[in-house]
């Protein structure tokens, strides 16, 4: 089995994800609708320190299969164009996928969209 060596340290993954979150949380708590934010500054960094210049953010649904039984989806229809609530977003660079959020997954799943922290 191949195994590659990540294009962004663990530590340095998590410090962007903590970044993101400290300013949602700072600013409203709310973090269902913010994701866009965890997107822009990772996609920054990844250009910006990483020299990654194919780095985009991108907007839509998704879904992770964590085990056999376990799935996280962030899509959604509430019968109207503007839902800012059931969308998720992430960066794609160098043939990766980063979700910068993915450390709330438990977090926000126990909250169903409720107030986090």
């Amino acid at each position: 089995m191949k195994t590659t060596t990540p294009i962004v340290p663990l530590p340095d993954f998590q410090r962007i994800s903590n970044a993101a979150a400290g300013i949602i949380f700072s600013e409203s708590g709310q973090l269902i609708g913010k994701y866009v934010l965890f997107g822009i500054m990772g996609e920054w960094l990844l250009r910006r320190k990483y020299k990654i210049n194919d780095a985009r953010v991108v907007v839509g649904a998704f879904g992770v299969c964590v085990s056999q039984s376990k799935v996280i989806a962030f899509a959604g229809h509430q019968g109207t164009s503007n839902n800012r609530e059931n969308f998720h977003c992430w960066v794609e660079a160098d043939s990766f996928i980063f979700d910068f959020s993915s450390f709330l997954y438990p977090a926000n799943n126990r909250g169903q969209g409720r107030r986090l922290g």
